[in-house]
């Protein structure tokens, strides 16, 4: 994952008056001026990103915006000396990106600031719940992803969803439905913290963001709260399943998996088993002991789809009740992507489909893959 340019938590957190003690102390108080140099700690070049985004609704790298500012904040100095007032940035902004500069705004459009910042959070959020959506959610990973990188501090996600919802809503109603879905919400609530981010990615499904987090953690807040939703006093008896992952940032490791679809593979395992379980991806990888593959043990395998990785296996590494690994050149596989294929031990033939569940790439176009049977 590559950082953001963005910061649109901290973007929305600028006002006007903040902007103008950037420009010049003199023109605010001493409390406004505190927060300008907080601001100026926190972010460094990058505030002048943020900056822009909140006058123009414009993203642009930190160099790329400081030449923006640095133009807008010349041009207002002329405008006032002509007009003989105080023009106001955004004006300036504006005139500067469209008539000066105006490969910056080609269309310019003009909307109320109060409207615009309704706009950009509705579209950020579930309207039926209330909470943030998964648009929201593929911006804040990439921040807090970045953020763990730079405390070198575990990123957990806890993935739930609520067992047979969609059957729930088909045979109980559309209000009934709704009234389990906003107990359920309830109870999350109450029960994260609240630095920990809530969201609502599909019908009954939700994703808890906890920053700083570890595995074992996660998967205990996980159970927590399968056991609370379990044991809710409804007209029909509602549980959850879930998948937790955990990114743990390593400078040295390339990153090949994102984490939301490792979080579903653990829930995918949960639903597997029977529903109502936590499962937790870094177990469920570990559950079964993995055999060392040697010659003697005479095991072979032959993929059938995708054919072309057959004359690409290198050799295989391990094997387990759950899976094998083996290592490939030349191609990558990506998580999720289908094995079809037989396995061979001395005299014996067994058919298998897999899934990929993880890649790391150990040399140059030499990579080790994870196949989970299912």
């Amino acid at each position: 994952m590559t950082e953001p340019t963005i910061d649109f938590s901290a973007a929305e957190t600028i006002s006007e008056n903040i902007i103008n003690g950037f420009i010049d102390k003199d023109l605010v108080d001493r409390d406004t001026q505190k927060a300008v140099d907080l601001l100026i700690e926190k972010h460094g070049k990058k505030l002048f990103s943020l900056i822009i985004y909140k006058i123009t609704n414009l993203e642009y790298q930190p160099a790329k915006a400081k030449e923006l500012w640095d133009g807008i904040v010349s041009h207002r100095y002329h405008l006032n000396k002509l007009l003989r007032r105080d023009t106001g940035v955004y004006v300036a902004a504006m005139d500067y990106l469209i008539n000066i500069s105006n490969k910056y705004i080609k269309k310019p459009i003009i909307i109320e600031d109060s409207y615009l910042q309704s706009m950009r959070k509705n579209s950020l959020v579930d309207t039926s719940t209330g909470l943030y959506n998964i648009s929201y959610y593929r911006k804040r990973i990439k921040e807090e992803t970045a953020k763990a990188k730079r405390q070198n501090s575990p990123l957990s996600l806890l993935l739930i969803d609520i067992d047979d919802f969609r059957k729930i809503t088909e045979y109980a109603g559309r209000e009934e439905a709704d009234e389990i879905l906003d107990e359920i919400i309830k109870v999350i609530k109450v029960s994260i913290r609240s630095s920990d981010i809530f969201i609502r990615s599909e019908m009954g499904e939700f994703i808890i963001v906890l920053p700083s987090t570890p595995n074992r953690d996660t998967l205990l807040v996980g159970e927590k709260l399968r056991e609370k939703i379990e044991n809710l006093n409804l007209k029909k008896k509602v549980t959850i399943s879930g998948g937790v992952a955990t990114y743990i940032p390593d400078s040295n490791k390339k990153e090949t998996m994102d984490i939301l679809d490792i979080a579903k593979s653990a829930l995918y395992q949960a639903k597997y088993e029977g529903k109502n379980r936590i499962c937790n991806y870094e177990t469920e990888r570990r559950r079964y002991k993995r055999i060392p593959i040697k010659e003697d043990l005479k095991i072979s395998i032959n993929v059938v789809a995708p054919a072309v990785l057959q004359k690409k296996i290198k050799n295989l590494k391990d094997i387990s009740k759950s899976g094998i690994a083996l290592y490939v050149e030349d191609i990558q596989m990506n998580k999720l992507d289908s094995i079809e294929g037989f396995i061979r031990k001395d005299e014996n033939l067994i058919k298998f489909n897999g899934q990929v569940v993880w890649s790391n790439q150990i040399a140059e176009n030499v990579y080790e893959v994870g196949v989970k049977f299912l």
